[in-house]
């Protein structure tokens, strides 16, 4: 297993963390720059004879993040694991925490030196897609399944 340094923590110390485990673990000394998670509905939208829509919700899609940020020279080949593995991961964020599979990701550098030990510093991110275990955040009983009902369904996945 490769650990980076960290895990997640922000260079002012202000105890934001993100963390990304499993067979690799990615928890780079700052936190990232960028969190961003989306989450898309399918919604069948029909006329009605009123002239107005009638809207029925026919599921969703699993949650995508985007992450954005700054990584140092050591952490390199903690990311680099992360990126090479094809099992699923934890990922621990102030945005959303649950089990993910890593899409795709890149890192570009050196970008900078890190003032606090001289290390290069390099700009990296990474796509990941909710594998749906987590997906209902405790709201519901079943969260995001890939069956056609939670009662025939034994296994989830990425939609």
């Amino acid at each position: 297993m490769i650990i980076s340094h960290g895990p997640g923590i922000s260079g002012g110390g202000s105890g934001n963390t993100f963390l990304i485990s499993g067979p690799a673990t990615f928890g780079p000394f700052y936190t990232p720059k960028r969190i961003s998670v989306e989450k898309e509905r399918n919604l069948d939208k029909s006329d009605n004879f009123c002239g107005s829509q009638d809207i029925t919700d026919t599921g969703s899609k699993n949650r995508v993040l985007h992450v954005a940020g700054r990584l140092r020279q050591s952490e390199l080949s903690a990311f680099h694991a992360v990126l090479d593995s094809n099992k699923p991961f934890n990922i621990l964020s102030p945005v959303w925490s649950g089990e993910i599979r890593i899409e795709n990701g890149d890192v570009e550098g050196p970008t900078a030196i890190d003032p606090i030990d001289g290390q290069f510093l390099f700009e990296y991110s990474l796509d990941v897609v909710s594998t749906g275990v987590d997906e209902d955040q405790g709201s519901s009983e079943f969260g995001v399944v890939s069956g056609p009902t939670p009662s025939t369904s034994s296994t989830t996945g990425v939609r």
